[in-house]
This record gives C-alpha cells, sequence and structure tokens, in this order.
C-alpha cells in the first residue's frame, strides 16, 4: 500500500510531546500547498478494497499519485527536479507566510546579488 497524503488529523498535531516546530506548525499549510485536493480516509480505504478485490500486488492510491509513480519509473531525473522544485516553493512559501496553491504565483523570494564570472 502507497498512499498519497491523507487528510488526518495527525496534520493537526505532529510530534506531541516534543518541542513545537516550524515545520510541524506548518504541517497542513504545507500539505495543502503542495497537494491542494486532500485524499479522504474514506475514499482511500474504499479504493484499497476495490484494489485488493482485483488482487492488485501493489496499491498506489489516488490516481495523480499512480501518474507521479510512472513518471518516477519512465523519467527518474525529471520526478526528482520537479519534486524538489516543487517542494521548496511549497516549504518556503508556507514557512515565510506566502503559502500559494498550483497555479497560483507566490511573491518571489529575495535573489542574491549576481555575482561575476572572475569571483566564481
Amino acid at each position: 500500500m502507497c498512499p498519497s497524503l491523507v487528510d488526518t488529523p495527525i496534520l493537526d498535531r505532529l510530534n506531541p510531546g516534543l518541542p513545537p516546530t516550524r515545520l510541524a506548525a506548518a504541517a497542513r499549510a504545507l500539505m495543502q500547498a503542495t497537494h491542494p485536493w486532500p485524499y479522504p480516509p474514506d475514499r482511500l480505504a474504499q479504493d484499497i478494497l476495490h484494489r485488493l478485490s482485483r488482487n492488485t500486488a501493489v496499491i498506489i492510491a489516488p490516481a495523480r499519485a499512480r501518474a507521479v509513480d510512472r513518471l518516477a519509473r519512465h523519467a527518474p531525473r525529471l520526478a526528482d527536479t520537479l519534486n524538489r522544485h516543487l517542494s521548496a516553493r511549497a516549504l518556503r512559501n508556507t514557512t515565510t507566510g506566502r503559502p500559494t496553491l498550483p497555479g497560483q504565483r507566490a511573491t518571489p523570494a529575495p535573489q542574491p546579488p549576481a555575482r561575476h564570472r572572475a569571483e566564481r
């Protein structure tokens, strides 16, 4: 079973009993920035039961997670590049208070000054 992010209450209380971190506090916002259509647990259960009835060896759910899996298998470098770019963007926007959804433009983060070729 390989589920994508599932919308459960655990997102609201990551690491109980441990000191709070910025990432744990922003877990739900980060999930919504990277997965704007959360996967409900009851839908996941239905998908699992359906695929088990078809004797599926590896269950990847939902369909968008299967698409990402296929991309990672057939074009791993592209999948890795996209994953790093989208994860960094979501993390940056979530921790700086500028959450965005896919398709929305975020306020650009300040860029370091360009260095001349001789400085490299």
